[in-house]
């Protein structure tokens, strides 16, 4: 599974989420991870709840495990 942070402006949003269908598309499992609103308030916080998006959020255990592997896996690359 691959998850996209959304953060930024409502263009930002909006790449980030071209960006989660194009790999969708691709074959990709993919979910989209808003967690980053619950304190980012600036250019009017998340909204791309006010168009059609068809893909699902990644709940916060998702979030961790993603984040979690991924840092153990940076930092396994630059202890070589």
């Amino acid at each position: 599974m691959i998850i996209v942070k959304i953060v930024g402006g409502l263009g930002n949003q909006m790449f980030q989420y071209a960006y989660a269908k194009a790999l969708q598309q691709r074959g990709s499992e993919v979910k989209i991870d808003i967690s980053a609103f619950e304190t980012y308030k600036l250019h009017g916080g998340y909204q791309l709840d006010k168009y059609n998006i068809d893909l699902s959020n990644s709940s916060k255990k998702e979030n961790n495990r993603f984040y979690k592997n991924n840092e153990e896996a940076l930092s396994h690359s630059y202890q070589k």
